[in-house]
């Protein structure tokens, strides 16, 4: 069983080691600092282009309709053009449906099986209830302490 996270974690350095050096960075901020030390080191005007970089003229006349379906687009461009946003949607997609699947032969499962009677074969998604609900809340609150602990900032709230 220890052996399957050993080559997680194997499997995952390999992939930082490869990955951190090769990709291009894509957070906006780091972008910006970036150009602007360029812009400053050449001489150039860092105050005029970043408001060449604000200025947006598809924006400038745009009607709200028009703005509205140009972002709601967005999510659908995205899907579709990016390879892993496709293959991580379609997985969540497979995984509710199984989930799906589970609670919906729940019913024929304890009627059918057990012979249990509707009213007391409902009683088994008071349980998945109960144990979500207590997932939800310890699992948040184990998570901010763990956080807490290995975070190098140790913000006190």
């Amino acid at each position: 069983m220890k052996w399957v996270f050993i080559v997680i974690a194997l499997l995952s350095g390999a992939c930082a080691v490869l990955g951190i050096p090769l990709l291009r960075e894509t957070y906006a901020p780091v972008i910006r600092s970036r150009r602007d030390k360029k812009l400053m080191k050449s001489g150039g005007d860092v105050e005029a282009a970043a408001a060449k970089a604000r200025y947006h003229p598809a924006l400038e006349n745009t009607t709200m309709t028009a703005y509205l379906w140009m972002n709601l687009q967005r999510p659908f461009i995205l899907l579709f053009r990016s390879f892993i946003c496709f293959i991580l949607s379609l997985y969540m997609a497979f995984i509710y449906g199984i989930y799906y699947l589970m609670f919906t032969t729940f019913e024929d499962l304890f009627h059918g099986t057990y012979g249990f009677s509707t009213g007391i074969g409902g009683l088994a998604y008071l349980g998945l209830g109960v144990g979500f609900f207590a997932a939800t809340m310890f699992g948040a609150k184990f998570s901010d302490q763990v956080y807490k602990h290995v975070s190098p900032f140790h913000l006190v709230s």
